[in-house]
């Protein structure tokens, strides 16, 4: 199901960091832990993931 939301948190750590990180393509193997704001008609529950598109 697609819907839009607002990001309203992000974490200023990240979740993975890999042990050496020198090219770009390497920093994009971060993960930094996020909060979405959506509107919610029951068909979404606290803590599910997700995937998000960024525009």
């Amino acid at each position: 199901k697609e819907t839009e939301g607002t990001i309203i948190w992000i974490n200023s750590k990240s979740e993975f960091t890999p042990k050496t990180i020198q090219t770009k393509d390497e920093r994009a193997n971060m993960v930094y832990a996020i909060k979405v704001k959506v509107k919610n008609d029951g068909a979404y529950k606290v803590g599910m993931y997700g995937e998000i598109k960024f525009q």
